[in-house]
């Protein structure tokens, strides 16, 4: 049992909530964007793109951490460019390039029934796409997007993750981010 952890959810937020304060010039961020980068399996395999939870985990454990740490970035990439110098926008343009990889892959699963981490995968794979320029392979993420809002229309959210005060919340979040921060919806 480790004393203390450091979670890569807790530092990208950290970096979005200072630049939606002014106050980004007084947080570390080339050295939070560089452990988080350090975080993120850079190798061809099963995880390619995805983000440990923690710093102290050998690799990832809990996948979910993909969507939540990238969530934020995006955040921070798309809605804050200015603030950032732009060598930060380049490393984040390198993460989203693995993260890409990671994310096209966990949408081909379509796995519906899980809306808090299915959603928050489809949401990173059609910012990603958008964010670094790429093309849809097949159209696979447009395509996907439409069929999981058919699927949740007609057959409901899923095992009611939806309902949940706290996966409610990140459902929320998520569909925010992508009426927010989509430029082709």
């Amino acid at each position: 049992s480790l004393y203390r952890v450091h979670i890569g959810r807790e530092a990208a937020g950290k970096l979005v909530q200072a630049a939606q304060l002014g106050q980004l010039d007084q947080v570390p961020v080339r050295q939070v964007l560089e452990a988080l980068r350090a975080m993120q399996v850079t190798e061809p395999g099963e995880f390619e793109g995805c983000f440990r939870w923690y710093w102290e985990e050998p690799g990832p454990v809990d996948t979910n951490a993909a969507f939540f740490i990238s969530l934020p970035l995006l955040a921070l990439r798309i809605g804050f460019p200015e603030a950032l110098a732009k060598e930060d926008r380049q490393m984040l343009d390198e993460m989203f390039v693995s993260a890409r990889t990671w994310f096209t892959q966990a949408v081909a699963h379509r796995t519906f029934y899980y809306p808090n981490k299915f959603l928050g995968d489809l949401v990173c794979a059609w910012l990603l796409l958008e964010v670094t320029g790429a093309e849809d392979p097949g159209g696979l993420v447009e395509r996907t997007l439409l069929e999981a809002a058919t699927y949740w229309r007609e057959n409901g959210w899923g095992w009611g993750e939806h309902l949940s005060d706290g996966y409610s919340r990140v459902c929320f979040q998520e569909l925010s981010m992508l009426l927010l921060f989509s430029r082709r919806l």
